[in-house]
């Protein structure tokens, strides 16, 4: 058996490293590119598509193996609807992010499919059994196995696509899960779960050298989807224990990287009131960048820590009693937390933040994005610049707001245009300085000459402002503000001649 699995792991490697130029070419022909911006880490335009290469080695290998190898055809023979309605599934989340990479889809038609697919694997087979002495025909335990079999596909698809922020990371962390899951659904007795899993091994692998620092090419959401997806199923087929707790264990342990990750920005999102598919720049590996550490230092680190607990969860799966199983339950426990303390910095500041000011009885961050975001769709409604004048002023005064930099750039208004604007701006402060002083708030603006062309730059908040940077959230809100203002300006601009 270790020589199908060997010869089937060199067949993938060949065939994903044969197809990543082809893919890669049509990536740069049809201009399918990833565009750098300030989140993202990489200067120059990259190609994406790279779960296609991937995608087109894993099924050409089941292809060639059914009809050469009698072991392989035997296998999914023996489980054909698995096999099939894995492969539809993950046909599905290929092809959601391949269309994403080229001309974008919303969040929330990505999580669609991502459900679908999850729906396709349960009724393909996969299930997250609760308690084996609960009877399988009861509609109680169905239901729950079915929603927490699609919650499980749902969260490791979509912490997969979470973690794929630094060249080499999410294929690298995937390698060493599959390599790992072989072997416990081979000492399980799982061969077709083992069997697959040395094929994703192999096939990542021979994508791996266009993706590793620096990047020729990126997996993109078609490679991070279809990756999550495979790693959710496989670990829902091949790590079946005695119990519930003790499966779940080694499957947390293997994508604790991912899961960490994807916990951390879902509870920061939630805290500061953002949507949970809000993009920032909060990850665990740009921690690692802001801290000084060089890109593939980074990505050594993340998948060292994967393998330690990779082995950890090995180590569990193959010893089900003794001191062996309790020093490494003791470990995993111990180092997870650690981890988890020392990553979470940030998220323990805005959860203190959140209770300090619930207890002064201010508003929390979270409420704070939820009303800005509130505001701005409310002056997109105005239908006088004036109420926006005072609107303005009263938004600072709701939010306790220190400080906020609006930055407009007006220079592509064209210039009659631009200087309306600039007159509008600069009767802000002498229009509502008696309301703004009142309030304990005040506007100031001034022009200057920027980088992207004219700049109006508008000061508003407390009159300490010069005492205080600017916080990350305050930007974030600027930059709400300023594209809302520059709108209404321009939709309501007629009223001011």
């Amino acid at each position: 058996m270790i020589t199908t699995y060997l010869t089937f792991f060199i067949v993938s490697l060949l065939l994903t490293s044969a197809a990543t130029p082809m893919v890669r070419w049509i990536a740069i022909h049809f201009k399918i590119l990833d565009v750098p911006d300030d989140r993202k880490v990489h200067k120059e335009l990259i190609p994406r598509l790279g779960g296609i290469a991937i995608y087109l080695g894993i099924v050409m290998t089941l292809f060639i193996g059914y009809f050469v190898s009698e072991v392989a055809r035997d296998l999914i023979d023996k489980n054909f609807r698995l096999c099939v309605l894995l492969l539809i599934g993950s046909s599905i989340l290929c092809m959601t992010g391949a269309v994403d990479d080229s001309v974008g889809l919303s969040a929330w038609k990505k999580l669609l499919f991502q459900v679908i697919a999850a729906f396709i694997a349960y009724f393909g087979g996969l299930h997250l059994h609760i308690y084996e002495s609960i009877s399988t025909y009861s509609p109680l335990f169905s239901i729950v196995t079915m929603v927490l079999t699609v919650f499980w596909v749902t969260v490791i698809t979509n912490s997969i696509n979470l973690i794929d922020g630094l060249d080499g990371l999410a294929s690298g962390i995937t390698i060493i899960v599959v390599l790992v899951l072989s072997v416990i659904s081979h000492h399980n007795g799982n061969i077709v779960a083992s069997f697959f899993a040395i094929v994703v091994a192999g096939s990542v692998l021979g994508f791996i050298r266009y993706n590793i620092y620096p990047a020729k090419m990126f997996l993109g959401d078609s490679g991070s989807l279809l990756l999550g997806y495979l790693l959710a199923n496989l670990t829902l087929n091949g790590i079946q224990q005695k119990s519930l707790l003790s499966s779940l264990t080694i499957a947390i342990l293997l994508l604790s990287m991912p899961l960490l990750d994807t916990t951390l920005a879902v509870f920061r999102r939630f805290m500061k009131g953002h949507s949970i598919f809000f993009a920032d720049g909060n990850h665990i590996h740009h921690r690692f960048l802001k801290r000084g550490i060089k890109h593939p230092m980074s990505v050594m680190i993340l998948w060292t820590v994967t393998l330690i607990f990779g082995m950890a969860a090995l180590l569990i799966s193959l010893h089900d009693v003794g001191p062996v199983r309790e020093f490494v339950n003791i470990f995993s426990v111990l180092l997870l937390g650690f981890l988890s303390v020392r990553f979470s910095s940030s998220e323990i500041f805005e959860f203190i933040k959140f209770f300090r000011s619930a207890n002064r009885r201010k508003l929390t961050p979270r409420s704070k994005n939820i009303t800005v975001r509130r505001a701005i769709s409310f002056i997109s409604s105005f239908r006088e610049l004036q109420k926006v004048r005072y609107y303005l002023i009263e938004l600072a005064e709701k939010i306790d707001l220190d400080y906020m930099l609006v930055e407009i750039i007006v220079d592509r208004m064209g210039r009659s245009t631009m200087n309306e604007f600039l007159h509008w701006v600069r009767q802000l402060h002498q229009e509502t300085e008696a309301y703004g002083c009142a309030s304990g708030i005040s506007i100031t603006s001034s022009i200057y000459k920027g980088r992207d062309g004219i700049i109006c730059k508008v000061n508003l908040g407390k009159k300490k402002w010069k005492l205080r940077r600017q916080s990350e959230e305050d930007q974030v809100w600027a930059k709400m503000l300023s594209k809302s203002i520059a709108e209404v300006y321009l939709k309501l601009r007629p009223e001011t001649r």
